[in-house]
């Protein structure tokens, strides 16, 4: 991909075309509305993402700007190396972190349900597809015209945790936005983007499988009756071994 001449290239444009996209998508809002809450979002998310590529796509080729995606593993080595750092900040830090943020928004009052068919659907296939399509392939490809990869990752990450409006879930999307616009910088891979966007997200599937096991919003009882070691543990662990792979990268 040309990233020198790919739109958008600043951030007013981003915005525009977002909001282009949110208007095309609109209408789906009134004829899903007797669609069960997961498949109509799904839908709607569908067609939301949908609609910024395509509009995307349209606005580069009257350009005549070249969208491509490399859709191979790239580094493999690296790949391979960065799943087990993204398990253990998932289970070591993110999830005890969220569970006590829900914990102090919401208190004992949060009734976490089983996901459904179409939310796993859309979180381990769906979404990673089309996100990392837009916010690595489009956005950060695009912002990289006019700001330097640093500050596009962190601008594609900031546009990319505002779309998880969940109070709980914008520190660790905000971090998974900068993690994953550096892997793709490092690699120029979006498969390697989508692969760790899906892992994240079973990540928190199953994350919020063990919370509903142990019935407790309580980070103390997260993983048992050690729950406390088990946590200092893995964060011991996550820092130890990103040591490890930046004097391996």
């Amino acid at each position: 991909m040309k990233s020198n001449i790919l739109y958008p290239r600043n951030v007013i444009q981003v915005f525009l075309l977002l909001i282009l996209s949110l208007f095309l998508a609109s209408p789906l809002v009134f004829l899903l509305e007797k669609e069960t809450d997961d498949l109509g979002g799904l839908i709607l998310f569908t067609a939301l993402f949908s609609s910024f590529l395509g509009i995307a796509y349209l606005i580069n080729a009257k350009k005549k700007n070249k969208i491509s995606f490399n859709f191979k593993i790239a580094n493999f080595p690296l790949f391979l190396k960065l799943i087990p750092a993204l398990l253990l900040f998932e289970f070591g830090i993110n999830l005890p972190f969220s569970t006590y943020l829900r914990y102090v928004l919401e208190g004992n009052n949060l009734v976490l349900t089983s996901p459904s068919y179409y939310l796993i659907i859309g979180s381990l296939l769906v979404a990673p597809i089309l996100e990392e399509l837009v916010f690595r392939g489009i956005i950060f490809e695009g912002l990289q015209n006019k700001y330097s990869p640093k500050v596009a990752i962190l601008i594609s990450a900031l546009i990319f945790s505002l779309f998880h409006i969940s109070i709980p879930m914008l520190p660790h999307s905000l971090i998974m936005g900068i993690f994953l616009g550096w892997v793709y910088f490092k690699t120029g891979s979006i498969m390697n983007t989508i692969l760790l966007h899906s892992i994240t997200n079973l990540s928190v599937l199953s994350g919020g499988y063990i919370i509903r096991q142990v019935n407790n919003n309580n980070i103390n009882f997260l993983y048992g009756e050690y729950s406390n070691l088990i946590i200092a543990f893995l964060v011991v662990l996550f820092f130890v071994y990103l040591y490890y792979i930046k004097k391996r990268i």
